[in-house]
């Protein structure tokens, strides 16, 4: 039996697109050294969500839905990412989505740590030496071919606060 190509004129529903994020997406904290920075790091977050690069045209029609987002390849691989960095966009389009829109499983638990640091980088607390931030585990991942290293969120249950 041949696959057949299923083609999405529209999306469906906004809880279809909390019901494929809780499979597809992540909410990442990104914690970068930074040496032109007061404090020696950058903290961004960021959501994304990662495809086939056949499944090109769903990612397009979810950044249009969303109204935010930009579409990356991964050199070397068949895949493309909708990513969203700009915190503006996080702020004031993607964490109301999902409050209107929730999350379900697992996925639910990341999404509101996410909402924390957000929380938090709205009082500015990322922008000092003495930041917490309530996460549990990172782990370095390669950021560029110079060796320069980021820090990614990986899962959490705990709500105490981790120094960092």
């Amino acid at each position: 039996m041949k696959n057949k190509l299923l083609i999405l004129i529209t999306i469906p529903d906004p809880n279809w697109i909390s019901g494929f994020v809780t499979g597809e997406g992540n909410f990442d904290v990104l914690i970068t050294k930074l040496s032109s920075n007061k404090i020696g790091s950058r903290v961004q977050l960021r959501f994304r969500i990662s495809q086939h690069v056949r499944d090109i045209r769903l990612i397009e029609y979810l950044i249009k839905y969303l109204g935010s987002g930009k579409i990356y390849k991964y050199p070397g691989k068949p895949a493309v990412v909708l990513t969203i960095f700009k915190f503006s966009d996080i702020n004031n389009k993607i964490i109301p989505f999902f409050e209107q829109n929730p999350l379900l499983g697992v996925k639910l638990f990341d999404y509101l740590d996410w909402c924390k640091v957000a929380k938090l980088m709205n009082n500015g607390s990322h922008l000092t030496h003495t930041y917490h931030f309530p996460l549990c585990t990172f782990a370095p991942i390669p950021l560029s071919p110079k060796g320069d290293k980021v820090k990614a969120v990986s899962g959490c249950v705990s709500d105490s606060p981790t120094h960092l």
